[in-house]
């Protein structure tokens, strides 16, 4: 049977330890004529004959106990180490003569049975007492009980988890925590046959079993916690809404439709508006202004610049354009966002020779304008989507040598815009191009009759022509004014993605603090900061000086990679050609690669596209070569 002292924690699983110690050991005493067994359940051993006299411990019934001395209804026993005084009425006497132990008396016994909810378990090795503690395995009675056990050698420490519960019991060590509570023990763990052997109160105990001891069959019985499922609990109360962002932010987008400024707020926008010749002022009461608070827009030849500031009481955004501008606004989003437009429009209209055998017409707009055009003999329709006619005329006289006249007929519904109509003589084939700073869109007609000499070289082609879309970004985008003076080439180093990833990346992550101005891939090319900002691509000093576009990266695994990659390559030769066109450079002063600038400024440490341009075979000088090729056709082309 067991017996448990009152300064334990959990008074049943010990009791029974103890029990099952004393049953296999006894000390050298002189015992009393008599001897008894407790008949009541859980029985109280008092430090005195009486229950004023406080508690020493307890006993369960049938143990067997030695009865020292009689006074009234109490008698005064002792069962191993532990004296106490018990009712007489709890106590069974068994009639004896008065003996003296001759000495310790080696009692030898099969090792108890052990159960786990009902469960008989096996070990490899037995449990067993020493120094009046039975001692049990650890590792089978945890996993038996769902425990994770894991034994580390260098610390020579146990470690189980079940649940939320983490038990650590230290070899040689009386302090086992559990959840980081020590729980002292006064017999260590042991080592036996190489299975860890620990004190059974505190294997039962550890993950809230209960244990009880049957003497008549030396049977351990433990018990695993029984799981209470909790009530659901009440539906948490919705935290209040945040109140909504009543700040403005200001961003810009140019395509073929023209050029819009975005003022946008969480809250409806009810600005006072006063517009006069070359300005328009916005003021917002109570609002503040956050993010991109400058714009700066090419208009033709002309300039839009967009200023937005705030005091402590409201916001002032402020349009600088031509006075001759049409603009309109346009309130969306239940008045949340604001649009200033600006509609693309013909800014001019020109024709000139090109070479000795086809002459062009020059078309300058707001916006590049994205086009479809159809020949039919020597008649040629060259539809413009969203695009107003402007300042050009309705019709044009030519009388050239290809190029008899156009006439210029607006849309329909369906597709709007205009239509340019142009009548040809002696027509061969129509090819288009971009030039110049305002990406001017030229439309060559070649006649028939080609003849070797000319600028163009005779019956030369024209130069590859591609179409650039303008999707700005609105974050990474610092908005900081740029005069540039070269461009930097990179590579993405991000295989597969497109240039459309990429942008997007840009404009939805705004704490990476990366942009370039382009990206080019195999099927397009995304401008998205406009020329006259600066983009975060090199670092400080090249940021401040020079344009950039990035050169998206076939997967390697992309059976069409080494094609994809061409596509690439020729999309950046032309584009960095053009832009050489534009500004008037050349590649030896002007055009970059990311490793030369890392080399010129030591402000990065990236060596790209060297290393893109080697795994397909191309160095950076073939590169160089290639756009300098192509400057020579645009310049020979559109002079």
């Amino acid at each position: 049977m067991h017996v448990v002292r009152s300064c334990c924690k959990r008074f049943k699983i010990t009791l029974f330890v103890i029990a099952i110690i004393g049953i296999f050991t006894l000390t050298n005493t002189a015992w009393a004529t008599d001897s008894g067994v407790i008949n009541g359940s859980v029985v109280n051993i008092r430090s005195g004959p009486g229950t004023n006299y406080t508690i020493a411990g307890t006993i369960l019934k049938n143990t067997p106990v030695q009865i020292l001395q009689t006074q009234g209804n109490w008698d005064k026993i002792q069962f191993g180490s532990l004296t106490g005084w018990v009712s007489s009425s709890l106590i069974t006497v068994n009639q004896s003569n008065t003996v003296t132990d001759p000495g310790p008396t080696k009692i030898t016994t099969t090792p108890p049975r052990v159960l786990l909810d009902g469960k008989e378990l096996n070990f490899e090795v037995a449990p067993v007492i020493e120094n009046s503690r039975t001692l049990v395995p650890l590792r089978a009675i945890f996993e038996a009980m769902g425990a994770d056990v894991q034994w580390n050698e260098s610390t020579r420490t146990v470690t189980a988890t079940k649940g939320s519960k983490v038990v650590v019991l230290p070899l040689n060590s009386t302090s086992p925590t559990i959840n980081g509570v020590v729980y002292p023990l006064d017999t260590t763990a042991k080592i036996v046959n190489n299975r860890t052997l620990a004190p059974l109160r505190f294997v039962g105990e550890a993950f809230d079993g209960t244990v009880n001891w049957d003497a008549a069959t030396r049977t351990i019985f433990i018990t695993s916690p029984t799981e209470v499922t909790p009530p659901d609990p009440d539906p948490p109360t919705p935290p209040e809404p945040a109140p909504p962002d009543s700040s403005i932010k200001l961003s810009s987008s140019r395509d073929e439709s023209g050029v819009k400024i975005i003022m946008q707020s969480d809250v409806a926008l009810t600005p006072n508006v006063s517009p006069s010749s070359g300005q328009v002022v916005y003021k917002f009461e109570g609002r503040q202004i956050t993010g991109t608070n400058y714009i700066r827009q090419a208009l033709g030849s002309d300039t839009m610049t967009v200023q937005a500031g705030s005091t402590a009481d409201d916001t002032t955004i402020t349009f600088n354009l031509p006075a001759q501008i049409k603009y309109n606004t346009l309130s969306q989003d239940n008045g949340k966002m604001l649009v200033f437009s600006i509609p693309n429009y013909i800014i001019d209209l020109q024709t000139a020779k090109s070479g000795n055998n086809s002459e062009k017409i020059i078309l300058s707009t707001l916006c590049p304008v994205k086009y479809t055009s159809q020949q039919t003999g020597d008649k040629v329709q060259v539809s413009l989507s969203n695009i107003l006619q402007g300042q050009a005329q309705n019709k044009y006289d030519i009388n050239g040598q290809y190029l008899d006249s156009i006439n210029i007929t607006a849309g329909d519904a369906s597709h709007p815009g205009i239509i340019l109509n142009i009548a040809g003589r002696n027509l061969d084939k129509v090819s288009f191009g971009v030039s110049g700073s305002n990406y001017d869109l030229n439309i060559i007609l070649s006649g028939k009759a080609s003849q070797p000499g000319g600028n163009n070289g005779g019956g030369e082609e024209p130069p590859a022509e591609y179409q650039v879309i303008q999707e700005y970004i609105v974050n990474n985008r610092p908005g900081t004014p740029l005069n540039p003076s070269g461009q930097v080439v990179h590579a993405t180093a991000d295989q597969g993605a497109t240039a459309q990833n990429i942008h997007d990346y840009f404009n939805n992550h705004p704490a990476a603090e990366a942009s370039a101005h382009a990206v080019i891939d195999w099927n397009s090319i995304i401008e998205l900061i406009p020329e006259n900002e600066m983009a975060w691509h090199a670092g400080p000093t090249a940021n401040s000086r020079f344009l950039s576009f990035e050169m998206c990266e076939p997967a390697a695994d992309d059976p069409n990679r080494f094609s994809k990659f061409q596509e690439v390559w020729n999309r950046a030769v032309w584009y960095c050609a053009k832009t050489c066109v534009k500004y008037g450079w050349n590649t030896n002063d002007n055009i970059f690669s990311h490793y030369g600038t890392t080399q010129m400024y030591h402000e990065t440490n990236h060596t790209d596209p060297y290393g893109y341009f080697a795994s397909y075979g191309k160095t950076w000088d073939q590169f160089l070569a290639n756009v300098d090729s192509e400057i020579s056709k645009l310049q020979q082309w559109f002079s």
